[in-house]
């Protein structure tokens, strides 16, 4: 028979090609460099000030090139490079051009005028440097199986802590500089400069910090019913974001596939809250309850199947997870017919109210050993 959360454990998923790597996450790209991208500039053509210096002026070109020009750095160079020319920004203004990946224009240029919007936008592609790395480790997590995850905790508190870091960034540019810009009109801004924005995306990023959290949760056994409050903790922070949007007319450009990234990972979150309430019924002896759970979390994984078409990384997700449930279906079925002696339910659990572990980590900005001039 079932026994408690041993009925339900954590399986790598299958190997899959490397444009749908597996992850226990779903992975939002839209405003890495690139696809977000920036014109050249060069400071070196600009009048210097008493304040500047040309070897600055130079060393600020070289600094915005490599971190988004460039096509050669790895991610952790560009990470370092973002990360200096923010630093190198202050007492500094200029125009400069971006897209807006976020606001469903890749290919338009927005013209923001002066540093602070610049500064702004160092630190929306920080946070988003940061976010990269942390997916890198989701997908490294789904290459291990359940005995070997029990014996590398860091892993997940690694990619839990830069999900944490960018969220605190976010956070940083929306109260120092993007609630302090007064033009362009928030209409004429990239979307990844509008008040609430950075809001969403820092929901975003505590949402997979939190289903990272949830996930470790998982490879140590912890009770399913705890389990489940976990997931539908991660489930809030993205309806929270979801809904910031909906409620916020300067966001009502957000992109659609920033929609649905918020969409899907709410939904991905509850298909394993769901499983989590089958494990923990089939631990009660409630089979037909939990048969009935599965059958939840397999039609909402197929539906949020549907609605990825185009993303096969995001496709593959809920493939893996519906590959699971009908592993699971196939054990508590047996148990329901042959033990139990249960029909399917004609109702459901009832989820948990989300409980949250995490928060956003300060943002210390980089102090550079010597200043402009």
């Amino acid at each position: 028979m079932l026994r408690g959360s041993a009925a339900w454990t954590y399986s790598a998923p299958s190997p899959a090609a490397p444009e749908q790597e597996p992850s226990i996450c779903l992975t939002f790209r839209d405003h890495w460099i690139p696809p977000l991208n920036t014109k050249s500039f060069s400071f070196n053509n600009i009048l210097r000030s008493d304040a500047l210096t040309l070897e600055n002026l130079r060393e600020l070109t070289a600094c915005r090139a490599q971190a988004y020009e460039s096509t050669t750095v790895t991610a952790d160079e560009r990470l370092s490079w973002i990360q200096r020319y923010y630093a190198l920004l202050n007492n500094f203004g200029s125009k400069f051009e971006w897209t807006s990946p976020l606001g469903g224009l890749p290919a338009t240029y927005h013209r923001v005028k002066g540093v602070v919007a610049e500064q702004a936008m160092a630190c929306v592609t920080y946070a988003a440097a940061l976010e990269r790395q942390a997916y890198s480790l989701a997908a490294e997590i789904a290459q291990h199986d359940m005995a070997q995850l029990k014996s590398m905790p860091e892993q997940h508190v690694a990619a839990a802590g830069l999900f944490r870091r960018a969220a605190g960034v976010y956070e940083y540019a929306a109260d120092e500089y993007v609630d302090q810009l007064t033009s362009p009109r928030q209409a004429d801004r990239p979307a990844e400069l509008r008040q609430g924005m950075p809001s969403v995306l820092s929901k975003l990023a505590l949402g997979q910090a939190q289903a990272i959290t949830a996930h470790r949760a998982q490879v140590k056994g912890t009770s399913p019913a705890v389990l489940a409050s976990l997931y539908c903790g991660a489930v809030g922070l993205f309806e929270e974001a979801a809904h910031q949007i909906r409620s916020n007319d300067d966001l009502k450009q957000a992109s659609e596939c920033l929609r649905k990234a918020l969409a899907l990972s709410s939904s991905y979150n509850t298909v394993k809250a769901w499983q989590a309430m089958a494990a923990q019924e089939a631990a009660e002896s409630n089979l037909g309850v939990a048969c009935a759970n599965l059958q939840e979390a397999k039609k909402l994984a197929q539906e949020s199947c549907q609605v990825a078409q185009g993303k096969p990384d995001w496709q593959q997700l809920f493939q893996n997870e519906l590959s699971l449930i009908s592993d699971l279906m196939i054990v508590y079925d047996r148990e329901r017919q042959i033990v139990y002696f249960q029909a399917i339910a004609q109702h459901l659990s009832k989820l948990p109210q989300g409980k949250v572990l995490v928060k956003s980590a300060k943002f210390e900005p980089l102090q550079l050993q010597h200043e402009l001039g």
